[in-house]
C-alpha cells in the first residue's frame, strides 16, 4: 500500500469513527435491534430502558453516541421524545467503503505472501 493509498484510509477512519463507535458498544447494537423492531415507529428512552438494567443518563449519554454517529433519530410528541431508527445511506457508504479498501489491502497482502 503506497502513501497515498495509506492516506486515503487513514481518512476513511477518520469519516467512520463515529460510526465505528457506536457500534462498538453491545448496549448500542441492541438499543438499535429493538428500534429495527418497531420501524418505523419510534420509542420512548423509559420504553428501551424496561429492557436493558441502564439508569436513565446511562441510556441518554448511548442514545446521543447513536444519534451523533447518524444511526438514529428522534422526534417530540409535546414533552415526550420519541428514538427511532434512521440510519443514513451515506453513512453506510463510508463503512462500505472503508471495508473494501482494507479488504483489497489485505487481498493483496495475501497474495503475495503466498
Amino acid at each position: 500500500m503506497d502513501m497515498e493509498e495509506l492516506n486515503e484510509l487513514k481518512k476513511n477512519f477518520d469519516t467512520t469513527e463515529t460510526i465505528l463507535e457506536a457500534l462498538s458498544s453491545k448496549v448500542r447494537r441492541d438499543i438499535i435491534l429493538e428500534l429495527a423492531k418497531v420501524y418505523p415507529k419510534g420509542l420512548r428512552i423509559c420504553e428501551i430502558k424496561q429492557k436493558k438494567c441502564i439508569t436513565r443518563p446511562t441510556m441518554s449519554f448511548h442514545m446521543k453516541l447513536l444519534c451523533k454517529a447518524e444511526l438514529i433519530k428522534f422526534y417530540k410528541d409535546g414533552t415526550k421524545n420519541y428514538y427511532y431508527l434512521a440510519i443514513h445511506p451515506e453513512r453506510l457508504t463510508e463503512i462500505e467503503n472503508l471495508f473494501s479498501k482494507l479488504h483489497s489491502f489485505m487481498g493483496d497482502a495475501y497474495a503475495s505472501s503466498n
